[in-house]
């Protein structure tokens, strides 16, 4: 078997699960198999997944991983006005700049996208 081929099953296999709006892809999965939820912005390759031929840009599970980027199912997220903060400060939880590319990935539609 090929490296991208391992890769794309170890994706597919553990890290795609259920989220509120339906399958989803997530960050990561701990060695519990339990799923990491975060868009700390360090996800980003995520949101070129469809770039890369790994899924098509209107994949579910891609739009559902976007959709909650800007949302509190997101552990990073802290408000609209504070979320694209791009520094690091172990106290406070700030979603850098790419969780917006990854939210705007997210949007079906002008209405969506004008929300970002």
């Amino acid at each position: 078997m090929m490296i991208a081929e391992s890769i794309r099953g170890a994706i597919e296999t553990r890290c795609v699960g259920e989220g509120p709006t339906g399958r989803r892809f997530f960050e990561g999965a701990s060695a519990d198999s339990s799923l990491i939820p975060g868009h700390d912005g360090e996800e980003s390759e995520t949101t070129l997944m469809p770039f890369y031929g790994f899924c098509g840009p209107d994949d579910r599970r891609l739009l559902n991983h976007a959709a909650l980027a800007m949302t509190t199912e997101n552990p990073f997220y802290s408000s609209p006005d504070l979320d694209a903060i791009w520094r690091y400060n172990p106290d406070l939880r700030f979603a850098t700049f790419p969780v917006w590319t990854t939210a705007i990935a997210g949007a079906v539609d002008e209405l969506q996208l004008a929300a970002h």
